[in-house]
């Protein structure tokens, strides 16, 4: 089976195929003169994913994958949560790493897939 892998994120095309690797699935990338689809915000990782995955089908009419992901900390009061990608693309990882002013360092991840 061939599914197309909806991120443009090399890394995570690499760690899904590695995942399913011996198995029926074939993972495809997305062709690179697509448009990256814009991401709704929403404080609800399930949302996000949802309506990637609809906004990828309706430009590729192919069954496909979608995972989206937030880096939770709680010192931070669950920032920047859904808004990872932003935050990191904006302030960087070295503001956010300043932003928990030597506070002890917990926190999760969640991964939202369709």
């Amino acid at each position: 089976m061939e599914l197309i892998y909806a991120t443009t994120n090399k890394h995570k095309l690499a760690g899904a195929k590695q995942a399913l690797a011996g198995t029926d699935i074939n993972l495809i990338a997305l062709d690179k003169t697509l448009p990256d689809v814009p991401e709704i915000q929403s404080d609800d990782q399930e949302a996000v994913s949802v309506d990637k995955a609809l906004k990828y089908y309706e430009l590729l009419k192919h069954p496909l994958v979608v995972m989206d992901s937030g880096l939770f900390i709680d010192e931070l009061n669950g920032f920047p949560g859904v808004y990872t990608k932003y935050a990191l693309d904006t302030i960087g990882i070295d503001r956010i790493v300043q932003l928990l002013g030597g506070a002890a360092r917990a926190g999760y991840a969640v991964c939202g897939k369709i």
